[in-house]
C-alpha cells in the first residue's frame, strides 16, 4: 500500500457526483487513487470509481484539471500564509539578501520569467530547490506584490505545507 501522500481522495456526493478532496477532509467513505493523473484517467477510463462505489457515478469530464486547479490553488492559498507570516519574501534585492542569510527553502521563479532573469537569481541560489510552478500574475497575487517575479520561501511550517502541496502538483503531472 501506498503512504498517503502518494494517493488522491475521492468522494461521492449526495447526487452521485464523484468529488475529489485534496485536502481529505470531506466526509463520506473515501476512494483512493495514486496521486498522477494518468491513474485518475485510467480510473475514469476503467469505470474503477463506479466499481468501488458499486453505482454509476457522475464523474466530470473536466475531473483531472479540477485536481490540478484545487492542488494549485491550494499552494498558492499557503504562498499568500507565508507571505502574511513573514515566510516568504519576493523581490530581487530581498530574495538576495535573504539568501545570502542561508534562510531559503525554495526559490520560486515565475514560469513566464526571462531566462536571463532566472539565470541571474539562479547564481546566487546554491543546493536550493527551485520552484517554477506558478505565473507571475500568480506569484503577484499570492505575495500582494506588483512586480514579483522571484520569490522565497523560508524554512517555517507554512513554507514546508506549500513545497508539499506543490510537491504534489509535480507528482500528479508526473514531474517528480
Amino acid at each position: 500500500m501506498l503512504p498517503k501522500e502518494d494517493l488522491l481522495r475521492f468522494v461521492v456526493g449526495p447526487d452521485d457526483t464523484l468529488f475529489a478532496d485534496v485536502d481529505g477532509t470531506l466526509p463520506g467513505r473515501g476512494i483512493w487513487v495514486r496521486l498522477e493523473k494518468e491513474a485518475v484517467e485510467q480510473a475514469i477510463k476503467k469505470h474503477l470509481f463506479d466499481k468501488h462505489a458499486k453505482k454509476k457515478l457522475k464523474v466530470p469530464a473536466t475531473l483531472p484539471e479540477d485536481i490540478l486547479r484545487q492542488l494549485h490553488k491550494k499552494a498558492l492559498g499557503y504562498l499568500s500564509l507565508c507571505r502574511k507570516a513573514g515566510h516568504a519574501v519576493s523581490g530581487v534585492d530581498k530574495v538576495r539578501e535573504r539568501m545570502t542569510e542561508g534562510k531559503v527553502s525554495a526559490l520560486l521563479l515565475a514560469s513566464d520569467s526571462t531566462f536571463e532573469g532566472r539565470d541571474d537569481i539562479r547564481k546566487h541560489a546554491k543546493n536550493v530547490e527551485m520552484v517554477t510552478q506558478f505565473t507571475a500574475s500568480e506569484l503577484q497575487s499570492a505575495l500582494s506584490s506588483d512586480k514579483a517575479v522571484h520569490a522565497l520561501l523560508e524554512g517555517k511550517e507554512l513554507a514546508v505545507a506549500c513545497l508539499v502541496t506543490i510537491h504534489r502538483i509535480e507528482r500528479f503531472n508526473g514531474n517528480k
